[in-house]
């Protein structure tokens, strides 16, 4: 409490000593930001769903943003105001809407549920802001889409708690019974190749491949057997490259994946602050080597299901081009049952090899 009068004294006197100063040092002061943003929502079959929220913000950040619903033809314009040393904004289509006035939420969501269940919904996209420009513009491409649902079950007839997720988006709609090893996720575009991410109470990720003629309609798979994972390979991989890595929603700059080479089986580890990696997300000790299943796998940037350099060496490997990763350079690890493995990674080395690599 003194300390706090203190200062505010001493603030106070400061502020009396400069004021001969004060108009010249507010002129000094850079204005707020204004950015407007004019997004547009296509579809490849019915129109996109009226009413459907769409926000601006700064990734990471509390900043005040706006959030504006979609017209009749699928369009919003968003304008808000952030610090002038704001550099990256973003634009979302969010599947779930938990705030605004409290009449208007249960509306918002529904019609964010509405979307989500009919459309494929976007990935957020960001825009890095231009000096002197005001307005830009945004445009999504939202497939139709279905749902997929199962449950997860081991060799045995147990089942595993799980979530899954699609590639590009995280799915935040928990099925009520995910602690039985039901799972359900919106927004697996209709009528495509796609994956699954099926998450559960251990450090792997299971990959389901889906087909374009599975995906046709509303999936319901049934059992998925999730085979028995040993996770005793200790690995230590060496991450550089950090700051310049393209960083998006993926979190590039963030994590690193480890995908095995036949494509079923996924880790992402979360990068520390000293350049290495942990186990993701954080546990009690966020500093302990992961472990992993022996095998061998391809190490690269972000998340295993949004990461664009993820999703595509995936796409590879499902192919039958995994030998293009290899010729690339894209970097290798295999760890071995009770050892500790040693691997790198060039963040932005790897992603820009996986850019180049054609499909």
């Amino acid at each position: 409490m003194i300390h706090t009068l203190s200062r505010r004294i001493w603030a106070c006197l400061l502020g009396m000593a400069m004021a001969g100063n004060a108009m010249a040092s507010a002129s000094r002061v850079d204005p707020p930001r204004r950015v407007e943003v004019h997004v547009t929502v296509t579809t490849n079959g019915a129109p996109f769903p009226e009413g459907t929220i769409v926000t601006l913000g700064v990734p990471g950040e509390t900043f005040e943003g706006a959030d504006v619903p979609t017209d009749a033809s699928g369009n919003a314009v968003l304008i808000a105001e952030f610090p002038p040393e704001v550099t990256i904004v973003s634009i979302d289509i969010p599947s779930i809407i938990s705030w605004g006035p409290s009449e208007q939420v249960d509306v918002r969501n529904d019609a964010a549920n509405l979307a989500d269940k009919a459309f494929s919904l976007p990935s957020p996209r960001l825009i890095t802001l231009v000096p002197g420009q005001e307005i830009y513009t945004v445009d999504f491409f939202a497939p139709e889409a279905v749902s997929v649902r199962g449950r997860t079950v081991d060799g045995q007839g147990g089942f595993f708690p799980s979530h899954a997720n699609r590639g590009g988006v995280f799915n935040l709609r928990f099925h009520p019974d995910s602690r039985g090893g039901f799972f359900e996720v919106f927004g697996v575009p209709k009528g495509q190749d796609s994956f699954l991410f099926l998450s559960m109470d251990r450090p792997d990720t299971h990959v389901v491949w889906l087909t374009a003629a599975q995906t046709g309609v509303d999936l319901d798979l049934g059992n998925v057997v999730v085979p028995t994972i040993t996770s005793d390979a200790v690995v230590e991989i060496a991450v550089t490259g950090r700051n310049a890595v393209r960083s998006d929603l993926g979190v590039q700059n963030e994590c690193v994946t480890l995908i095995h080479e036949d494509g079923l089986l996924v880790y992402t580890l979360k990068i520390t602050e000293q350049g290495g990696v942990t186990t993701y997300p954080e546990g009690e000790n966020d500093t302990a080597l992961p472990q992993v299943a022996s095998g061998r796998y391809y190490i690269v940037p972000g998340m295993s299901n949004t990461s664009d350099s993820s999703l595509k060496a995936l796409r590879l490997i499902r192919s039958g081009q995994r030998a293009l990763l290899d010729a690339g350079g894209v970097p290798v690890i295999e760890p071995v049952s009770g050892q500790t493995t040693s691997g790198a990674i060039d963040l932005a080395a790897v992603q820009q090899i996986i850019d180049g690599l054609p499909e």
